[in-house]
Protein backbone atom coordinates (compact mmCIF):
# COMPACT_ATOMS: atom_id res chain seq x y z
CA UNK A 1 0.00 0.00 0.00
CA UNK A 2 2.67 2.34 0.98
CA UNK A 3 4.49 1.69 -2.41
CA UNK A 4 1.35 2.46 -4.04
CA UNK A 5 0.47 5.80 -2.87
CA UNK A 6 4.32 7.00 -3.26
CA UNK A 7 3.45 5.98 -7.10
CA UNK A 8 0.20 8.17 -6.69
CA UNK A 9 2.24 10.82 -5.45
CA UNK A 10 5.02 10.95 -8.18
CA UNK A 11 2.40 10.62 -10.63
CA UNK A 12 0.20 13.82 -9.82
CA UNK A 13 3.02 15.53 -9.30
CA UNK A 14 4.20 14.88 -13.36
CA UNK A 15 1.00 15.64 -14.36
CA UNK A 16 1.04 18.65 -12.66
CA UNK A 17 4.23 19.57 -14.21
CA UNK A 18 2.83 18.38 -17.84
CA UNK A 19 0.02 20.82 -16.75
CA UNK A 20 1.98 24.13 -15.34
CA UNK A 21 4.36 23.77 -18.51
CA UNK A 22 1.76 24.20 -20.85
CA UNK A 23 0.18 27.43 -19.38
CA UNK A 24 3.89 28.62 -19.12
CA UNK A 25 3.93 28.97 -22.43
CA UNK A 26 0.45 30.54 -23.15
CA UNK A 27 -0.91 34.24 -22.38
CA UNK A 28 -1.92 34.27 -18.61
CA UNK A 29 -5.04 36.28 -17.68
CA UNK A 30 -4.49 37.33 -13.96
CA UNK A 31 -6.93 39.51 -11.98
CA UNK A 32 -5.80 42.04 -9.50
CA UNK A 33 -8.22 43.70 -7.36
CA UNK A 34 -6.88 46.99 -5.13
CA UNK A 35 -9.78 49.01 -3.22
CA UNK A 36 -9.04 52.23 -1.98
CA UNK A 37 -10.24 53.57 1.84
CA UNK A 38 -12.39 56.53 2.37
CA UNK A 39 -10.96 59.83 2.26
CA UNK A 40 -10.42 61.30 5.60
CA UNK A 41 -12.10 64.02 7.10
CA UNK A 42 -9.21 66.31 7.14
CA UNK A 43 -6.24 66.62 5.14
CA UNK A 44 -4.25 68.58 1.61
CA UNK A 45 -6.71 67.77 -0.82
CA UNK A 46 -4.90 66.07 -4.08
CA UNK A 47 -6.16 64.37 -7.50
CA UNK A 48 -4.45 62.74 -10.40
CA UNK A 49 -4.06 64.73 -13.09
CA UNK A 50 -1.83 62.49 -15.15
CA UNK A 51 -0.60 58.86 -14.67
CA UNK A 52 2.05 57.31 -17.45
CA UNK A 53 3.11 54.26 -18.03
CA UNK A 54 6.80 55.09 -18.52
CA UNK A 55 8.11 51.65 -18.61
CA UNK A 56 10.02 50.48 -21.50
CA UNK A 57 9.58 47.23 -23.09
CA UNK A 58 12.28 44.96 -25.19
CA UNK A 59 12.15 42.16 -27.74
CA UNK A 60 14.55 39.28 -26.02
CA UNK A 61 16.24 41.83 -23.26
CA UNK A 62 19.57 40.76 -21.46
CA UNK A 63 17.52 41.00 -18.06
CA UNK A 64 14.09 38.69 -16.81
CA UNK A 65 13.33 42.06 -15.01
CA UNK A 66 13.14 44.69 -17.93
CA UNK A 67 9.38 44.00 -19.56
CA UNK A 68 8.69 41.76 -22.50
CA UNK A 69 6.16 40.42 -24.48
CA UNK A 70 6.01 36.62 -26.07
CA UNK A 71 4.66 38.29 -29.29
CA UNK A 72 7.19 41.53 -29.58
CA UNK A 73 3.72 43.43 -29.48
CA UNK A 74 6.31 46.21 -27.51
CA UNK A 75 4.38 48.93 -29.38
CA UNK A 76 0.90 48.03 -28.97
CA UNK A 77 -0.64 49.99 -26.12
CA UNK A 78 -3.44 48.09 -25.63
CA UNK A 79 -1.11 44.90 -24.94
CA UNK A 80 1.75 46.72 -22.96
CA UNK A 81 -0.59 48.97 -20.49
CA UNK A 82 -2.07 45.22 -19.11
CA UNK A 83 1.26 43.28 -18.97
CA UNK A 84 2.93 42.67 -15.72
CA UNK A 85 5.07 39.56 -15.74
CA UNK A 86 6.76 37.16 -17.90
CA UNK A 87 7.18 33.54 -17.49
CA UNK A 88 10.20 31.48 -17.74
CA UNK A 89 11.11 27.91 -17.63
CA UNK A 90 13.68 25.98 -15.48
CA UNK A 91 16.24 26.89 -17.55
CA UNK A 92 15.27 30.60 -17.22
CA UNK A 93 14.41 30.79 -20.60
CA UNK A 94 11.31 33.49 -21.57
CA UNK A 95 8.24 32.05 -22.42
CA UNK A 96 4.38 33.30 -22.09
CA UNK A 97 3.42 36.54 -20.50
CA UNK A 98 0.75 37.82 -17.71
CA UNK A 99 -1.83 40.88 -18.70
CA UNK A 100 -4.44 42.14 -16.45
CA UNK A 101 -7.65 41.49 -17.83
CA UNK A 102 -9.07 43.56 -20.60
CA UNK A 103 -10.87 46.74 -19.08
CA UNK A 104 -7.91 47.26 -16.25
CA UNK A 105 -4.72 48.88 -16.75
CA UNK A 106 -1.68 49.06 -14.79
CA UNK A 107 -2.25 52.40 -14.20
CA UNK A 108 -5.70 52.33 -12.92
CA UNK A 109 -4.36 49.54 -10.51
CA UNK A 110 -1.31 52.05 -9.60
CA UNK A 111 -3.88 54.74 -9.06
CA UNK A 112 -5.78 52.73 -6.83
CA UNK A 113 -2.96 51.20 -4.97
CA UNK A 114 -1.70 55.00 -4.43
CA UNK A 115 -5.02 56.39 -2.99
CA UNK A 116 -5.23 53.55 -0.79
CA UNK A 117 -1.71 54.48 0.34
CA UNK A 118 -1.99 58.45 0.50
CA UNK A 119 -5.78 58.50 1.96
CA UNK A 120 -3.88 55.87 5.17
CA UNK A 121 -1.60 58.82 5.50
CA UNK A 122 -4.08 61.76 5.72
CA UNK A 123 -4.63 62.87 2.51
CA UNK A 124 -7.67 63.48 0.90
CA UNK A 125 -7.71 61.73 -2.77
CA UNK A 126 -10.41 63.32 -5.46
CA UNK A 127 -11.37 61.92 -8.71
CA UNK A 128 -13.45 63.64 -11.50
CA UNK A 129 -16.93 62.28 -10.09
CA UNK A 130 -16.04 64.33 -6.67
CA UNK A 131 -16.70 67.79 -6.08
CA UNK A 132 -13.63 68.79 -4.49
CA UNK A 133 -12.10 67.86 -7.48
CA UNK A 134 -11.93 71.41 -8.93
CA UNK A 135 -9.99 72.61 -6.23
CA UNK A 136 -7.23 69.33 -5.37
CA UNK A 137 -3.75 70.23 -5.48
CA UNK A 138 -2.66 68.37 -8.94
CA UNK A 139 -0.29 65.04 -8.72
CA UNK A 140 1.77 63.63 -11.61
CA UNK A 141 2.08 60.03 -11.49
CA UNK A 142 5.17 58.46 -13.56
CA UNK A 143 5.16 54.29 -13.95
CA UNK A 144 8.64 53.38 -14.17
CA UNK A 145 8.83 50.40 -12.98
CA UNK A 146 5.66 47.32 -12.63
CA UNK A 147 6.64 44.33 -13.22
CA UNK A 148 7.21 40.62 -12.49
CA UNK A 149 9.38 37.80 -13.47
CA UNK A 150 10.27 34.14 -12.34
CA UNK A 151 13.76 33.07 -11.03
CA UNK A 152 14.53 29.23 -12.08
CA UNK A 153 16.15 27.62 -8.73
CA UNK A 154 17.26 23.50 -8.05
CA UNK A 155 15.32 22.83 -4.87
CA UNK A 156 12.76 25.92 -5.14
CA UNK A 157 11.76 28.50 -7.64
CA UNK A 158 11.92 32.43 -7.05
CA UNK A 159 8.80 35.02 -8.37
CA UNK A 160 9.84 38.50 -8.12
CA UNK A 161 7.75 41.73 -8.12
CA UNK A 162 9.37 45.00 -8.58
CA UNK A 163 7.56 48.68 -8.74
CA UNK A 164 9.21 52.30 -9.00
CA UNK A 165 6.52 55.19 -9.25
CA UNK A 166 7.40 58.88 -8.97
CA UNK A 167 4.69 61.47 -8.14
CA UNK A 168 5.17 65.13 -8.53
CA UNK A 169 2.80 68.23 -7.55
CA UNK A 170 2.57 71.59 -5.59
CA UNK A 171 2.07 69.70 -2.36
CA UNK A 172 4.29 68.64 0.87
CA UNK A 173 7.25 65.77 -0.21
CA UNK A 174 5.83 65.82 -3.90
CA UNK A 175 7.05 69.63 -4.91
CA UNK A 176 10.99 68.73 -5.33
CA UNK A 177 9.32 64.88 -7.19
CA UNK A 178 9.04 61.82 -4.53
CA UNK A 179 10.01 58.15 -5.54
CA UNK A 180 8.25 55.24 -4.01
CA UNK A 181 9.31 51.43 -4.58
CA UNK A 182 8.80 47.96 -3.91
CA UNK A 183 10.66 44.64 -4.81
CA UNK A 184 9.29 41.66 -3.05
CA UNK A 185 10.74 37.99 -3.94
CA UNK A 186 8.72 34.60 -2.78
CA UNK A 187 10.09 31.36 -2.54
CA UNK A 188 7.72 29.05 -4.58
CA UNK A 189 7.76 25.28 -6.27
CA UNK A 190 5.13 25.74 -8.53
CA UNK A 191 4.62 29.10 -10.49
CA UNK A 192 0.40 29.15 -9.79
CA UNK A 193 -2.46 32.14 -10.23
CA UNK A 194 -2.20 32.09 -6.93
CA UNK A 195 1.69 32.36 -6.72
CA UNK A 196 1.45 35.52 -8.73
CA UNK A 197 -1.01 37.04 -7.44
CA UNK A 198 0.27 37.16 -3.77
CA UNK A 199 3.59 37.95 -5.05
CA UNK A 200 2.08 41.38 -6.78
CA UNK A 201 -0.42 41.94 -3.65
CA UNK A 202 2.44 41.65 -1.32
CA UNK A 203 4.88 43.90 -3.47
CA UNK A 204 1.58 46.49 -3.61
CA UNK A 205 1.55 46.43 0.35
CA UNK A 206 5.37 47.37 0.34
CA UNK A 207 4.54 50.17 -1.89
CA UNK A 208 2.32 51.29 0.83
CA UNK A 209 4.50 50.87 3.34
CA UNK A 210 7.52 52.88 1.19
CA UNK A 211 4.81 55.66 1.01
CA UNK A 212 4.17 55.68 4.81
CA UNK A 213 8.13 55.92 5.52
CA UNK A 214 8.44 58.77 3.00
CA UNK A 215 6.03 61.02 4.02
CA UNK A 216 6.28 60.27 7.91
CA UNK A 217 10.08 60.85 7.01
CA UNK A 218 9.07 64.47 5.06
CA UNK A 219 6.63 65.45 8.36
CA UNK A 220 9.10 64.66 10.65
CA UNK A 221 11.69 66.81 9.52
CA UNK A 222 9.18 69.48 8.56
CA UNK A 223 8.95 69.64 12.56
CA UNK A 224 12.06 69.34 13.42
CA UNK A 225 13.22 72.51 11.15
CA UNK A 226 9.98 74.22 12.69
CA UNK A 227 11.35 73.64 16.25
CA UNK A 228 14.83 74.60 14.84
CA UNK A 229 13.86 77.80 14.00
CA UNK A 230 12.01 78.06 17.16
CA UNK A 231 14.60 77.40 19.24
CA UNK A 232 16.87 80.08 17.54
CA UNK A 233 14.24 82.79 18.16
CA UNK A 234 13.83 82.22 21.72
CA UNK A 235 18.03 82.22 21.72
CA UNK A 236 18.20 85.10 19.66
CA UNK A 237 15.02 87.35 20.41
CA UNK A 238 16.59 90.63 19.01
CA UNK A 239 17.12 89.38 15.88
CA UNK A 240 13.74 90.05 14.11
CA UNK A 241 13.79 93.31 15.62
CA UNK A 242 16.68 94.05 14.40
CA UNK A 243 16.36 92.64 10.73
CA UNK A 244 12.91 95.06 10.95
CA UNK A 245 15.04 97.97 12.05
CA UNK A 246 18.09 97.72 9.54
CA UNK A 247 15.22 97.59 6.63
CA UNK A 248 13.58 101.02 7.79
CA UNK A 249 16.53 102.97 7.85
CA UNK A 250 17.92 101.88 4.62
CA UNK A 251 14.55 103.10 3.39
CA UNK A 252 14.89 105.87 5.21
CA UNK A 253 11.57 105.78 7.08
CA UNK A 254 11.76 106.18 10.89
CA UNK A 255 13.60 103.56 12.74
CA UNK A 256 11.41 102.82 15.37
CA UNK A 257 10.17 99.63 15.67
CA UNK A 258 7.62 98.23 18.16
CA UNK A 259 9.14 96.06 20.53
CA UNK A 260 7.82 92.63 20.65
CA UNK A 261 7.64 90.72 23.81
CA UNK A 262 9.89 87.25 23.64
CA UNK A 263 6.54 85.93 24.17
CA UNK A 264 4.65 87.14 21.61
CA UNK A 265 7.13 85.83 19.44
CA UNK A 266 6.18 82.47 19.70
CA UNK A 267 2.41 83.54 18.38
CA UNK A 268 4.19 85.27 15.69
CA UNK A 269 5.94 82.10 14.36
CA UNK A 270 2.95 79.68 15.05
CA UNK A 271 0.93 81.92 12.71
CA UNK A 272 -0.83 79.85 9.97
CA UNK A 273 1.61 81.46 7.21
CA UNK A 274 4.46 80.86 9.12
CA UNK A 275 4.12 77.44 9.58
CA UNK A 276 5.79 74.65 7.40
CA UNK A 277 3.34 72.90 5.59
CA UNK A 278 3.22 68.96 4.82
Amino acid sequence: MKYGSEIKRISISIILLILLSSCATNRGVLEILAEAPENPSMGDAIKFVRVSDLRQFQIDPPSPEIPSLMNDEIDDSSITSRAIARKRNTYGAALGDILLPEGQTVMKLVEKSLAKGLRENGYRVFTERDSEYQDAAPIEVGIEKFWGWFEPGFWSAKLHFQTLIRLNGPVGPFRDGEEFDSHVVKSIQFASDDSWRATIKESLLQLNKDITEGITAYRVGGRKAQIDQQKNTDANPQNLDSVDAKKLEDSGESSDVETIDPHKKHLYFNRPGAAMGY
